[in-house]
């Protein structure tokens, strides 16, 4: 498995940082996440530096136990454990090095 690059670990914090602050830059969307939004404006905004709830959450709920995610209290302490953040960086890695996005 190859080494998340500076690129998406940049976009990957800037995700977490707005995930334990709440301050999306983008948020809303329909239920079911990232395919009710264009994959080109998608891959522009975070290419952008903008932040995007929608895929966060995607990344979130499809990489992280639910213990973790039970146990992640980002708007009360700020924490949030070293497993969790392990897979949703991995989980943010995969689909940034997807077809779709490409962002390397």
């Amino acid at each position: 498995m190859t080494r998340i690059t500076t690129l998406q670990n940049k976009i990957f914090k800037a995700h977490l940082e707005a995930f334990k602050n709440n301050s999306f830059d983008h948020t809303g969307g329909a239920q079911g996440g990232i395919h009710f939004e264009s994959v080109t404006t998608l891959r522009q905004r975070l290419l952008d530096g903008d932040t995007v709830e929608s895929l966060w959450t995607r990344v979130w709920e499809n990489n992280v136990s639910i213990t973790s995610q039970l146990m992640a209290s980002p708007s009360l302490t700020g924490h949030i454990s070293k497993t969790a953040i392990k897979d949703c960086r991995d989980g943010m890695k995969t689909i940034l090095n997807s077809k779709f996005l490409n962002i390397k």
